[in-house]
């Protein structure tokens, strides 16, 4: 029995005790539901998980509690996301949404704005997940003495970055970093990441460089073996277009060799293409031959997978 089982058995008992006693207790027994689910979730038993939500939200609409019938919704919401099945996730999150429209449940309908943003991104539906995300940092801002929402900023940044929509995210993500940095945060590696990529977009190039390496020197703070493989790459490419060739391939060789976790398909292309090019220009033809084949084979991949 795992961790999470046994919990969840503790949990229940609790239910039971709860629906003996006299009194109004349905936000503690719903409250209790929602941690059972959240435990069959974790434990990757998605349709379980999403049965106890329902049952919540049954509670909840019973008692009239829009609160909880929210956090119902979104956390039904959130097992369909987890469990890959994303068109429901979507029905659900926009139920939700519309449940709230008109509300002052001002904190929730961010939530679940921005939720929405993550399953439109999961999906590539780019307009979508900006719209959301936009839609979210407006709310924040009118209901926060006009104040800015960074991470939503950089969400719709990165957004228009994936858009080709160079000049838009440049300005977001810029504005993103400024109002973290004004408001004492810490600002990940990963923004200048993408700070990097705009600039490099723009063929501004000593920015791109200076945003990729700042990249480098904090990715370690978060354990982002993935950031630094990109940003090398960015760096090579960086090099690549002003003619360093040289330096170009030695960033190329470090991006190969560094550490990486998680699906670095395209990265992993990306590369051996650059250090194709590379060797080619030298006129070594068996090293870039090999990294042809390396850089099709992987693009074969891609395309099998997609398709």
């Amino acid at each position: 029995m795992g961790k999470f089982d046994s919990s969840s058995i503790y949990l229940q008992q609790a239910i039971v005790l709860l629906t003996a006693e006299p009194g109004n207790n349905v936000r503690e027994i719903f409250e209790l539901k929602m941690n059972i689910g959240n435990n069959l979730g974790r434990a990757g038993n998605f349709d379980q998980s999403i049965a106890v939500f329902e049952e919540g939200l049954a509670l909840m609409q019973t008692a009239n509690d829009s609160n909880g019938i929210c956090f119902a919704y979104r956390n039904i919401g959130v097992a369909h996301y987890f469990s890959g099945a994303y068109p429901a996730a979507l029905e659900v999150l926009h139920r939700a949404v519309d449940f709230l429209e008109g509300s002052q449940l001002y904190e929730d309908q961010i939530v679940n704005l921005d939720f929405l943003g993550d399953v439109y991104l999961a999906i590539e539906d780019y307009e979508n997940a900006a719209l959301h995300w936009q839609r979210a940092a407006d709310l924040w801002q009118i209901t926060n003495d006009d104040q800015f929402n960074p991470d939503l900023l950089f969400k719709v940044g990165r957004v228009r970055l994936l858009q080709d929509k160079n000049e838009e995210a440049l300005g977001l993500l810029s504005q993103a970093v400024r109002i973290k940095k004004e408001q004492g945060q810490f600002v990940d590696g990963d923004w200048y990441r993408y700070l990097g990529k705009a600039f490099q977009n723009l063929e501004q190039f000593a920015e791109a460089e200076e945003n990729y390496q700042l990249s480098i020197e904090l990715a370690p703070l978060n354990s982002q073996p993935f950031t630094v493989a990109q940003c090398l790459l960015g760096l090579g490419e960086v090099s690549e277009a002003q003619g360093q060739y040289a330096r170009a391939k030695s960033y190329y060789q470090q991006a190969e060799q560094a550490p990486t976790s998680g699906d670095i398909t395209e990265l992993r292309m990306k590369i051996a293409a650059g250090l194709y090019r590379m060797y080619k220009r030298e006129g070594n033809s068996v090293e870039a031959l090999r990294f042809l084949e390396q850089s099709k084979m992987i693009q074969d991949s891609v395309f099998n997978r997609k398709n």
